[in-house]
């Protein structure tokens, strides 16, 4: 699940994931609102999160994502990492800055699935 905003960037950001052999994107979503809504339902394996998106409380956000699928992994995309909340308890998410290119994005997102299930 892709939650990102404005709408070109994550249209971009899903066609460059479609060409990858090993990754699908299930649904697409411009407020956190609608990613935690519909996460339950979908299952994804991964939540990538751009934590620059307008009104967006990505402490809370991740927590309500992992409440509702805690088998999901998240990847926050952050234009500065350090600007992130340290309050994300126990399994921090992975952080990519945006800076660091697609092929960071792509080693992060692959990341998430050797890493222990968690036990929520």
């Amino acid at each position: 699940m892709l939650l990102e905003y404005p709408l070109l960037i994550r249209r971009a950001l899903v066609a460059r994931l479609l060409l990858e052999s090993d990754l699908c994107v299930l649904a697409e979503a411009d407020h956190a609102y609608d990613a935690v809504r519909r996460v339950e339902a979908l299952r994804p394996d991964v939540v990538l999160l751009d934590a620059q998106m307008p009104n967006l409380d990505v402490s809370e956000t991740v927590r309500q994502l992992r409440a509702r699928s805690p088998w999901s992994r998240i990847v926050i995309l952050s234009l500065d990492s350090c600007t992130l909340p340290k309050d994300l308890d126990g399994d921090a998410p992975l952080v990519v800055g945006k800076h660091e290119g697609f092929g960071a994005l792509l080693t992060a997102i692959r990341a998430t699935q050797t890493r222990t299930p968690r036990a929520d």
